[in-house]
């Protein structure tokens, strides 16, 4: 009965030798590992290692080195996971290097920054359907303000007084860890469904 929910296009775990397991935390084939969010997680240890050769570019070339890395990974027509684990890694370094107070700015532009969210969040989701081509780039413009959105919200919730329970942080590992399998799960079994 669950074989239905199975592409069939990658070898059965039932079916590894020993350098498909140590290839399954890497790379299965498909670019990901064989949890695929933990791409992330892979991508930052190779950066980690990088971290020299990005901190040189971040300093000596500064905003030129991050239009560059930025437009690759802002102009490439799909996600680009390692352009946007170059890109994001590189922005975190430059504000760093050149120590930019981040808390600062968003502060002075907070109204601006939530408006903007939810105009391209809105935007994304109507493109998507109606000008699909297009879409990729709206849903990189509403990643890229995505973080700053959610750091706008928590520095509201503090401001306020607002207290989130410590017990919900230790979830955060576990939610990145499951969303995926959990949300490929669902969507398959309603596809059936709804196709049955």
């Amino acid at each position: 009965w669950t074989e239905t929910y199975f592409s069939g296009n990658n070898k059965s775990v039932t079916d590894y030798n020993l350098k498909d397991f140590i290839f399954s935390f890497w790379n299965t084939g498909t670019g990901f590992p064989i949890l695929s969010p933990f791409w992330y997680i892979r991508n930052l240890m190779v950066l980690c290692l990088c971290s020299p050769i990005i901190y040189f570019l971040c300093k000596k070339l500064k905003v030129v080195y991050l239009l560059i890395v930025g437009g690759l990974w802002f102009f490439t027509p799909t996600l680009a996971f390692t352009y946007t684990s170059i890109f994001y890694f590189s922005l975190g370094g430059y504000l760093t290097i050149l120590c930019i107070d981040i808390l600062s700015l968003i502060k002075k532009y907070k109204h601006t920054i939530i408006v903007l969210f939810i105009v391209f969040s809105i935007g994304e989701l109507l493109i998507h359907f109606f000008w699909n081509n297009m879409s990729i780039y709206v849903q990189k413009s509403v990643l890229l303000q995505g973080p700053i959105f959610f750091f706008t919200i928590s520095l509201f919730f503090v401001e306020k007084g607002i207290k989130i329970p410590q017990s919900l942080s230790k979830t955060v590992f576990f939610i990145y860890a499951l969303h995926y399998p959990i949300i490929l799960g669902i969507s398959k079994i309603l596809l059936k469904v709804l196709n049955d």
